[in-house]
């Protein structure tokens, strides 16, 4: 019982600290480091949703990762106003009315020219993510080849 416990920990623990330049290959997909698709469902909340873009745009390689906005319904001028300013890659896709987090994030996934090939990570619109935060991400979902 105590080596099937001690197998489900890994040996060597993440460094958390560096930009995360380990790479690590998972069961039955690409190497950790290839492109991802950050889709940020969006309803209101202007202040959070700028610092949420800023954040992205400072701490992602938009040349490398894509990212895919999903505005779910109409939204007031100001959330207009952010989306107008345009960011690396970014797909913006709108519900024409109201449908939630789960409905948009699901489109933002299944969306045709979303590639299958990808790596996909949800992002809440008030997160503010930081250096080398997808690259840590990508090295914890491969650490372990099970």
């Amino acid at each position: 019982m105590r080596r099937f416990l001690r197998s489900l920990f890994r040996s060597d623990p993440l460094d958390w600290e560096s930009a995360g330049s380990r790479s690590f290959v998972g069961r039955d997909g690409p190497p950790a480091g290839g492109a991802v698709d950050v889709i940020v469902p969006v309803y209101g909340a202007a202040a959070e949703l700028a610092l949420c873009l800023a954040s992205v745009e400072r701490h992602t390689d938009l040349a490398k990762h894509r990212l895919v906005l999903v505005i779910d319904g109409p939204q007031p001028p100001e959330i207009e106003g952010l989306l107008d300013r345009g960011m690396g890659t970014t797909l913006l896709l709108r519900q024409p009315v109201r449908c939630g987090f789960v409905k948009s994030a699901n489109r933002g996934m299944l969306e045709p020219g979303t590639e299958p090939a990808r790596d996909v990570l949800l992002l809440n619109s008030d997160t503010e993510v930081t250096a080398g935060w997808l690259e840590k991400l990508q090295a914890a979902a491969y650490s372990s080849p099970e």
